[in-house]
C-alpha cells in the first residue's frame, strides 16, 4: 500500500479514471491534468470540524468533480 501525504494528494477528475495521485501535473494512470488538490476540500480546521463545514467541503468536491 501506498500512502500520499494530504498535502500532496491530487485526485484525478478525468472521465472513468478517479486515481488519487501525488503529481500536481497529471495523473499517474491516465496521464489526464484535471487534477483536484485534496487538501483544498479536505483539509481539516475549526470550521471544517462543524457538520456545516463538512458538509461544505463536500459541496466543494462534488462542484470539482461535476465541472469536468
Amino acid at each position: 500500500m501506498t500512502y500520499i501525504p494530504l498535502n500532496s494528494a491530487f485526485l484525478c477528475c478525468d472521465t472513468d479514471c478517479n486515481v488519487i495521485g501525488n503529481d500536481s501535473r497529471t495523473c499517474p494512470a491516465c496521464a489526464g491534468g484535471s487534477l483536484l488538490a485534496l487538501s483544498r476540500v479536505m483539509a481539516r480546521n475549526p470550521s471544517s470540524d462543524t457538520p456545516a463545514g463538512l458538509w461544505r467541503a463536500v459541496g466543494e468536491l462534488e462542484q470539482a468533480l461535476s465541472a469536468q
